[in-house]
């Protein structure tokens, strides 16, 4: 028997039916029949985690990079754009990456410490 997980409170089984009466596992079995049809059992968001560097531009606005991804940069005449900007950058990048079947790397695993010194 094949089961799959469907959504944080229920795993659903091919041979269950839903309980009547229970709203929310109707709603839940609905939407793993639906994904079942759809055959999207892998379609469901994943979060990652990107460290952005933004660097100010002597003719203005600011450059991005992603170090986790090489090759990954974007600018934005403002904070807010640049880092807009950014996330569009990296959807593309991971994209390309997906479709070749490359491993996506990310920075959640990845711990930052800044070190002021003086000389």
């Amino acid at each position: 028997m094949r089961r799959v997980r469907a959504s944080a409170l229920y795993t659903f089984s091919e041979s269950q039916s839903p309980i009547s009466g229970n709203r929310q596992y109707k709603a839940d079995f609905k939407l793993y029949q639906e994904l079942e049809k759809r055959n999207c059992e892998n379609s469901f968001m994943v979060q990652r985690t990107y460290r952005i560097l933004l660097t100010p531009e002597a003719e203005g606005g600011f450059s991005v990079s992603v170090p986790a991804l090489p090759g990954c940069f974007t600018q934005g005449e403002t904070i807010t754009e640049a880092i807009e900007m950014a996330k569009e950058a990296i959807n593309l990048y991971i994209e390309a990456l997906e479709a070749d079947g490359e491993v996506v790397p990310d920075d959640s695993q990845n711990l930052e410490y800044k070190l002021t010194l003086a000389f």
